[in-house]
C-alpha cells in the first residue's frame, strides 16, 4: 500500500461534505480506482485493464465494479457516503475570469462551459463554482466551470451506488487540481511573474500571475502515473504495480546522469534515464508551451516556477524542470490552507438533480407545515380582530375612496403610455446601439493565415462588451518551419493587428495524417472595440 505522504496529495475540505466530515474520497483513473477512507488515512489502489476500463465508459463502468468492492472490503466499509473525483474520455474543467459578480459570473461561465464543450452540448451536463476574486482587480473574479456528459456522469453514480455507496459528489479530476493551482496564486500576491505547476497522481495544472493578478491557468493531461509507468520495464520488485512505481519514483526521483538511482535496489541513472526520458520531455513541453502561449513575450523569461502538490516530493523534478527552461524552479511541500480552498462545482445528471431538489422541497415543505401549524391557533384570534376593525374603517372613507378610483384611472391611463414610450426607447437604444463589426477581422484573419495553416471551424459571440472569436484548426510543417512555428507566427501576426485586443491559445494535439504530421489547435480573440453607431448610419443614408 502507498504511503500518501510520500507522493499523494491529502484530499481537501473542498471535496467534502459542508460539515466537512472526513468522508472516504473515490478516484476513478484511466488505469483503476483508487480510494482514501477519511480524514489522514492512507490511499490504497486497485487496477483495472485500462483497455477495459475505457470500453466500459460507454455502458455503465462494469469493469470497475470488482476494484471498489476490493477497496471496500479491504477498509471495511459498507455502505459509505463518497465523494468521487474521475477522470472520463471527455470530461472538462476550465477558468473563466469575468469582470462579474455573483449570478452573473455564474450565469456568463456556464454559458462559455457549453460553448466550449462542443457539439455535444444537448447530451452533456455542467456546472460552474466562483473561486475567488482576482488580487490585481476587484472587479474580475475568477470561476471554475466542469462539463461532462450525461451518459459518464450517470454511469459514476450507478457505478458507486450498485457497490452501496451514497453519493455526495462527483466532480471531474481535473477540476480539483484546477482549483488547487486557483488558490495557490490567490495567496500568492507577490510582484513580478510567478507561475505554478502542479502536479498529482492522474493530473496537472500550470497557472501564472504577473503582478498579482491572474493570467491563466489550465490542466494538462499528465501525472506522476505517467512518469513512472515507464519504470515497469526494470522489473524489480514491486514495479508490477502502480503503486509500487510510484513510490520507487517518489524514492529515488529524477537521477542526475552517471549517478545510482537506488542504492538498495542496485539500480543505475542508466537504466532510469531512458525509461523516462521522454515522458519528462513531455511534461516540459506542456509546461513550457503553457507559458510561451499564455503570457506576453517579455515575462516568459522572467518567471519563477513553484512546483507543488505530489510532484513537490519527487527529487530532482523541480531541478530538471528548470534545466529544462532555463527558468528559476523551487518545489514546496503543499500548505496546510491547501484544505480550505473554494467549494467545487458538482456534476450531477438531470434526473438526479431533481431528484436531489425534491428532497430539498419536502424537507422544507415539511418543517414549514409544522411552523404554520404551530402559529395558525394564535393568528386565527388576532385575524379576526384586524377584520372586524377594518370593516368599518372602509365604511366611513368608501365615498372618497370613489372619487380617487375614478381620477387614479386616468392617471394609470397616461402612466402606462409613459412607461410604454420609455420601453420602445430603451429597446432602440439597444439595437441601435454599438455594433461590432466582426466582418472585415474574419476577413483579415483568413488573410494572414499561411498556406501552412488551415482554419477549418470559426464562431463568434458578443457579451460583456466583448467581441470574441474562436478559431479551429491545423498547422503544419511549412517550407522554412515546424508546426509549433508556423502557429507561433500566425499568432504573432494576430497580435499586430488593429482589429484584434487579446490571442490566446486553448488546447493544441499532435495529428497524424495520410500526407504527414499536423498540431491541431484552437484560438481565442478578443476583437479591439470597432464601433457602428445608430446615428452616424442615419446620415450616411443606412436604414
Amino acid at each position: 500500500m502507498l504511503d500518501r505522504e510520500s507522493a499523494l496529495p491529502a484530499p481537501s475540505d473542498a471535496e467534502r461534505n459542508p460539515l466537512s466530515r472526513p468522508l472516504p474520497i473515490l478516484e476513478l483513473t484511466p488505469s483503476g480506482v483508487r480510494l482514501s477512507p477519511g480524514s489522514g488515512a492512507p490511499w490504497s489502489f486497485c487496477e483495472v485493464d485500462p483497455e477495459d476500463l475505457e470500453r466500459s465508459w460507454s455502458t455503465d463502468l462494469g469493469a470497475c465494479d470488482a476494484a471498489l468492492e476490493e477497496l471496500l472490503d479491504r477498509h471495511s466499509l459498507r455502505g459509505p457516503r463518497v465523494q468521487i473525483r474521475y477522470k472520463s474520455p471527455r470530461s472538462t474543467a476550465e477558468l473563466h475570469s469575468l469582470p462579474l459578480a455573483g449570478a452573473a459570473a455564474l450565469e456568463a461561465a456556464l454559458l462559455s462551459v457549453g460553448e466550449s464543450f462542443g457539439s455535444e452540448t444537448a447530451g452533456s451536463c455542467s456546472a460552474v463554482s466562483i473561486l475567488g476574486r482576482d488580487p490585481s482587480n476587484s472587479r474580475v473574479h475568477h470561476v471554475i466551470g466542469v462539463a461532462d456528459l450525461v451518459s459518464h456522469v450517470e454511469a459514476v453514480w450507478a457505478w458507486a451506488e450498485r457497490a452501496g455507496c451514497a453519493v455526495q459528489s462527483v466532480v471531474p479530476t481535473h477540476a480539483v487540481t484546477l482549483s488547487e493551482t486557483v488558490a495557490a496564486m490567490l495567496r500568492d500576491r507577490g510582484e513580478g511573474t510567478r507561475a505554478y505547476f502542479l502536479l498529482d497522481v492522474d493530473s496537472a495544472c500550470v497557472g501564472a500571475s504577473v503582478d498579482g493578478g491572474i493570467a491563466f491557468a489550465r490542466p494538462i493531461d499528465i501525472g506522476l502515473s505517467t512518469i513512472s509507468d515507464p519504470l515497469a520495464q526494470l522489473g524489480v520488485g514491486g514495479c508490477d504495480s502502480q503503486e509500487g512505481r510510484i513510490e520507487l519514483l517518489a524514492r529515488m526521483g529524477v537521477p542526475a546522469p552517471r549517478t545510482v538511482a537506488d542504492e538498495e535496489l542496485g539500480i543505475q541513472a542508466k537504466d532510469v534515464l531512458p525509461l523516462i526520458q521522454p515522458v519528462l520531455q513531455r511534461v516540459f513541453v506542456e509546461v513550457k508551451q503553457s507559458l510561451r502561449f499564455n503570457l506576453p513575450r517579455e515575462r516568459t523569461g522572467e518567471t519563477s516556477i513553484n512546483v507543488i502538490g505530489a510532484g513537490a516530493r519527487v527529487p530532482r523534478l523541480a531541478e530538471a524542470l528548470g534545466d529544462h527552461l532555463e527558468l528559476n524552479v523551487s518545489a514546496s511541500e503543499p500548505s496546510p490552507s491547501r484544505r480550505s480552498s473554494p467549494a467545487l462545482p458538482v456534476l450531477r445528471p438531470p434526473a438526479r438533480g431533481a431528484a436531489v431538489h425534491a428532497r430539498r422541497l419536502r424537507g422544507a415543505l415539511v418543517g414549514g407545515g409544522i411552523a404554520a401549524a404551530l402559529m395558525l391557533g394564535a393568528d386565527a384570534w388576532f385575524a379576526m380582530e384586524r377584520t372586524e376593525a377594518a370593516q368599518q374603517q372602509l365604511a366611513a372613507v368608501q365615498p372618497t375612496l370613489q372619487q380617487q378610483v375614478s381620477g387614479a384611472d386616468g392617471f394609470d391611463r397616461d402612466l402606462g403610455s409613459v412607461v410604454s414610450l420609455n420601453d420602445a426607447v430603451r429597446a432602440i437604444d439597444a439595437e441601435a446601439g454599438p455594433r461590432w463589426m466582426i466582418g472585415p477581422a474574419m476577413r483579415e484573419i483568413a488573410a494572414r493565415a499561411p498556406e501552412s495553416l488551415l482554419i477549418r471551424h470559426m464562431r463568434s459571440d458578443i457579451a460583456d462588451g466583448r467581441a470574441r472569436l474562436v478559431l479551429d484548426g491545423y498547422a503544419w510543417k511549412g517550407e522554412s518551419a515546424d508546426a509549433t512555428r508556423v502557429l507561433r507566427d500566425f499568432i504573432a501576426t494576430l497580435e499586430e493587428s488593429a482589429l484584434v485586443r487579446d490571442v490566446r491559445l486553448g488546447t493544441t494535439q499532435r495529428l497524424d495524417f495520410d500526407w504527414g504530421e499536423a498540431t491541431g489547435f484552437t484560438l481565442s480573440l478578443v476583437l479591439e472595440g470597432v464601433e457602428r453607431r445608430w446615428g452616424a448610419a442615419q446620415q450616411e443614408g443606412a436604414p
